[in-house]
């Protein structure tokens, strides 16, 4: 590859100027599936400069990391960018290709820290941060989704209790939740006729024993037992 000239049209750092190249000797990867944001990566290489030298394989030229790094340098006018040249075969090319991808991509952020570097930065210099491609939108962003969106800290956001019932207990169980029941009151004695209208038999059990009914779910083995007290002082007094 030959040597970039000392009066060249690029933004790359001194300290990899050894690495410069002529921009138009590389061509991009081949079936890249990678898409990226041209435009932020313009706006970065105009603010920052070329920081970090792009990979391409020695034998073709062809990219295999930093693809849209060229190609924003390409749509900036550079003349040249700083690379460095491997020997990879096809296959070692495509699966660095992925790997640059992909270990980025499996990458996340601790968004309180994030927010904390934005806003460092945005106090000092705004446009700064918009050359790193974050805004103060962003950043608001980011606080709302760390309070709840209530403007809260994340630790002194307390849940509201939950309301409480407005029901009885009458409503909630059918029945008073009381293991033993008077049968003499008069609403038993209406839910009683009504089981019986319904085909229920209260007066089948052993004789020995007051009748009792099981109030449940249907199909369920669990229930509260309810004791006609009648007939216990019926055969008490029997």
């Amino acid at each position: 590859m030959e040597e970039v000239e000392s009066v060249a049209n690029h933004g790359i750092i001194e300290s990899l100027l050894p690495l410069a190249v002529p921009i138009d000797e590389l061509h991009g990867l081949d079936g890249n599936p990678r898409r990226g944001d041209i435009d932020s990566v313009a706006r970065s290489l105009q603010r920052f400069m070329q920081r970090k030298p792009i990979v391409a394989r020695g034998d073709t030229g062809e990219i295999i990391a930093g693809n849209h790094t060229w190609m924003a340098a390409k749509k900036l006018g550079w003349d040249s960018i700083a690379v460095v040249f491997v020997s990879d075969d096809d296959v070692t090319a495509k699966a660095f290709a992925l790997a640059d991808n992909r270990t980025a991509d499996l990458g996340d952020y601790d968004n309180q820290a994030l927010a904390a570097m934005i806003e460092d930065v945005l106090e000092a210099d705004e446009e700064l941060l918009r050359a790193a491609s974050f805004t103060p939108e962003d950043l608001d962003a980011l606080l709302a989704e760390s309070t709840g969106g209530t403007g809260q800290d994340a630790e002194e956001h307390v849940e509201a209790p939950a309301p409480k019932s407005s029901l009885n207990l009458f409503d909630r169980f059918m029945v008073p939740p009381f293991s033993v029941l008077d049968a003499r009151s008069g609403w038993w004695q209406d839910r009683k006729r009504s089981w019986i209208d319904f085909g229920i038999e209260g007066e089948l059990g052993r004789e020995d024993k007051p009748r009792t009914w099981y109030i449940g779910e249907p199909g369920s083995n669990t229930g509260e037992a309810i004791v006609d007290e009648k007939t216990v002082e019926e055969r008490r007094h029997g």
